[in-house]
C-alpha cells in the first residue's frame, strides 16, 4: 500500500560523486603544480586568493556546498 522510501544516502550515486570529487581535486592539483614556486608558503598562498589554484579551490568549495543543498 505504502511505498518504502530509501534513506537519503541510498538515493545518491556514490560512484558518480566520487568521480566528480577525484576529477576536481586532480584539476586543482594540476593548476597548483603549474603555479607552485618553492619560495612561497603553501598554506598562505591558498588563503591569499591571489593565485589561480586558490581561486579554483574556493570555487570548488562553493560548488560543493551548493551541490549538497541541491541533493538535499
Amino acid at each position: 500500500m505504502y511505498e518504502k522510501k530509501e534513506p537519503f544516502s541510498g538515493q545518491m550515486d556514490k560512484v558518480l560523486i566520487g568521480l566528480y570529487l577525484a576529477l576536481a581535486l586532480i584539476g586543482i592539483l594540476c593548476i597548483f603544480s603549474v603555479e607552485y614556486r618553492g619560495e612561497q608558503e603553501v598554506l598562505s598562498s591558498f588563503i591569499a586568493f591571489k593565485k589561480n589554484y586558490s581561486k579554483q579551490f574556493i570555487y570548488f568549495c562553493v560548488c560543493l556546498v551548493l551541490g549538497v543543498f541541491i541533493l538535499l
